[in-house]
């Protein structure tokens, strides 16, 4: 896999569909995984534009650690900019949610389009879940495939989806919650014009870590953002309904064109 190599760290990630036409689609992953998660989506976008999966600091095969959203967000905003990536779309899930929305408010002039899946500006991290970070860590996979999932979900999926989403250390994982709770990105995204760029919210029906009100909000905050509500569906979208996150991807991509 290739890497692109920064002051601090290396960071490591996928591609698929080079030489697809502008602009080009960054996936952004969630708490403690790694650009694993977007694998099944990285083939099925990359057919049509191209398509980068980060590993975030001290994620996957990525070195060095980041203890904040705006860490992470510059991360990739270096990574993409030493890659000449331009205008690009950005997607992310949960906490990458959070980096995604942090990028499209920091350089909207290189933010192209904005996707928020299972996640919102404000969102809550239930003490529960620190105290199997801390204290069991090694039962912090079953809590994933038990909360993360819909109740519909076979748990042949929960399982191999849970166990491609632990992917970083107990600290760093830990690091990643502490970052969602105390991020607040409410206020920055209702200001007038502060999200300019087409966006799109996709929000999960049986998501219990991400309740779908939360993309409700977001949606009503950002002018002209839309919704795509994927009924008995968690938290785990790409994982649980490939095809359908990949159809409401790629119809929202298919209205977007390469800034001139």
């Amino acid at each position: 896999m290739p890497f692109v190599t920064q002051p601090t760290y290396r960071i490591r990630y996928r591609e698929s569909g080079e030489g697809r036409p502008p602009p080009p689609v960054l996936f952004i992953h969630g708490a403690g995984a790694s650009s694993a998660a977007w694998m099944g989506i990285l083939s099925r976008v990359g057919r049509f534009r191209r398509s980068l999966a980060f590993d975030l600091p001290g994620h996957g095969q990525s070195t060095g650690a980041v203890s904040s959203v705006d860490e992470m967000r510059d991360a990739i905003g270096v990574s993409a900019a030493k890659l000449c990536l331009g205008p690009s779309v950005v997607v992310g899930h949960s906490l990458g949610g959070l980096v995604a929305l942090s990028a499209a408010l920091s350089w909207p002039d290189k933010v192209a389009g904005l996707v928020v899946v299972c996640a919102g500006a404000r969102m809550k991290v239930a003490q529960p879940v620190f105290d199997v970070l801390e204290k069991s860590w090694p039962a912090w996979p079953r809590l994933l495939a038990e909360t993360a999932y819909s109740p519909e979900t076979p748990p042949d999926i929960r399982a191999q989806g849970a166990s491609i989403a632990v992917a970083a250390s107990q600290a760093q994982t830990t690091a990643d919650f502490r970052a969602v709770a105390e991020c607040d990105l409410r206020h920055r995204v209702g200001q007038v014009g502060a999200i300019r760029c087409p966006t799109l919210i996709v929000a999960g029906g049986d998501d219990f870590l991400a309740p779908v009100k939360w993309g409700a909000l977001l949606a009503e905050a950002i002018p002209g953002a839309k919704i795509a509500l994927l009924p008995r569906c968690g938290h785990m979208p790409m994982h649980e309904q490939p095809d359908a996150l990949a159809k409401v991807l790629l119809e929202f991509l298919g209205g977007i064109t390469a800034r001139t």
